[in-house]
């Protein structure tokens, strides 16, 4: 599949390839509702044999068109020689393990490109539904897929009291329950999980997506991070600061914080006190 022509621009290659590669990686996925056999690695999160055949199939698209590129997966021994590169694609072949492993259609693929610590290429697959999410930077987002194609913008301003906010289908951690708590907005969250929820958000469907813990990743957030900001939103920790990628340490240790952007920096006020530094 060629890049979307509503995305046209100096990336058109980059954008070409990485939707080349997420689905690939899509195609490995069996049909939903099949729960695959799972293990355990060393740090006690989930994996999948559709994880390392996705993640194979990514590095071999992206592998074939930029042999210079630099890469940092969630499933591939992380090379630190990345640091001094000044391309590196930022991968996660399976986003949402533990839900694809209980039978929900709520993961996704993640390919993105950053240059100079920036996301300036995306590509999301959901695997569910069909569909890949795509986003330049300063080109904007976009959804194709069985439906057509169409441009993504985040909801209309709305009173932050009708802010409709995505929270995880799997564990609620006490930081974000004290902020659904403080903020009124826990009545009507809806729980969906991994990536979905920023596509959502991406696509004007919730208003609001956060994690306050210090568990989420660079190739968790580096491609729908782009595609929600290209699509209007924000993208920020806890602390209102725009992230950066390709560090040492790839860790997002101040949470994340996704929103549409008309009351962003109240919610980051609300965030900083229930998930203090």
């Amino acid at each position: 599949m060629t890049a979307p022509a509503t995305l046209a621009g100096p990336w058109d290659q980059e954008l070409a390839v990485a939707i080349a590669a997420a689905e690939a990686a899509a195609a490995v996925f069996p049909p939903a509702g099949t729960i695959p056999d799972v293990r355990f690695k060393p740090d006690g999160s989930p994996v999948t044999d559709a994880d390392l055949a996705a993640n194979a199939r990514i590095l071999a698209v992206l592998r074939s068109a930029f042999p210079a590129d630099a890469i940092l997966s969630e499933e591939l021994a992380d090379d630190r020689a990345r640091l001094s590169a000044h391309r590196v694609w930022i991968v996660d072949p399976l986003d949402g393990t533990r839900d694809f492993a209980e039978g929900s259609s709520d993961y996704a693929v993640h390919v993105a490109l950053a240059v100079e610590g920036l996301p300036v290429v995306a590509a999301v697959a959901w695997p569910g539904t069909g569909e890949v999410y795509t986003a330049v930077r300063g080109g904007g987002a976009a959804v194709q897929g069985p439906r057509g194609t169409r441009r993504l913008h985040v909801a209309p301003a709305r009173p932050l009291a009708g802010y409709r906010a995505a929270i995880t289908r799997t564990s609620m951690h006490p930081p974000l329950a004290d902020f659904l708590e403080r903020t009124g907005l826990g009545a009507t969250a809806v729980r969906r999980g991994a990536s979905v929820k920023l596509l959502l958000l991406a696509a004007g469907e919730v208003d609001l997506c956060l994690t306050l813990h210090d568990r989420e990743n660079e190739w968790d957030s580096a491609a729908p991070g782009l595609i929600v900001t290209e699509a209007g939103g924000r993208a920020t920790d806890a602390d209102g600061r725009p992230f950066r990628y390709n560090q040492p340490d790839v860790r997002h240790r101040r949470g994340v914080l996704y929103s549409a952007g008309h009351h962003h920096a109240a919610l980051v006020a609300v965030a900083q006190r229930c998930f203090p530094a």
